[in-house]
């Protein structure tokens, strides 16, 4: 099913909900990053512009994962790098090569791409390497090493993905 397609779907069933007064809908993630709630949010307030939307945000899963690992995202005038794994990897070189940080978030089945382009753009192999599936679940994994110890035991392919790397 296509995104058009889920949001139509989507919205022909927040045409029956309407009738409630309250509505709440739940997301895994961060609601406003690289979210279907985006999408949703949008088709709400076009369709429904008198309906009052209140987000309330959980704690971020990028500052949630740093936490777990205890590594910092960036410090001082470190620049930080928020790549969706799952598109267009043919760009990311180019901003690795001017980040100290990158998090790439969902998707763990471009992670093996990753690691290339990583090395590619010089990401030195003793960087930090954390990768983290799952994360707040009962199947929660989270590895922590260098990005030269990375191995293809090391590697997930689950969609709740994310992994930071940072120089050294």
């Amino acid at each position: 099913m296509c995104l058009r397609q889920l949001g139509k779907k989507r919205k022909d069933n927040g045409r029956k909900s309407i009738v409630w007064k309250n509505v709440v809908y739940i997301t895994i993630g961060d609601p406003y990053l690289y979210s279907t709630w985006i999408y949703m949010h949008r088709e709400i307030k076009a369709n429904y512009p008198e309906m009052k939307i209140s987000v309330v945000p959980g704690i971020v899963s990028i500052f949630s994962f740093a936490s777990k690992i205890g590594v910092s995202v960036a410090e001082g005038a470190e620049k930080v790098s928020v790549i969706p794994s799952c598109y267009d990897l043919s760009t990311v070189k180019e901003i690795a090569r001017n980040s100290e940080s990158m998090i790439f978030l969902k998707d763990g089945r471009y992670f093996d791409q990753v690691i290339q382009v990583l090395k590619d753009a010089g990401f030195p192999d003793n960087s930090i390497f954390a990768i983290g599936q799952d994360l707040g679940t009962d199947h929660e994994i989270i590895r922590k090493m260098t990005l030269g110890e990375v191995n293809d035991d090391t590697l997930t392919t689950k969609y709740f993905s994310i992994l930071v790397v940072k120089r050294v």
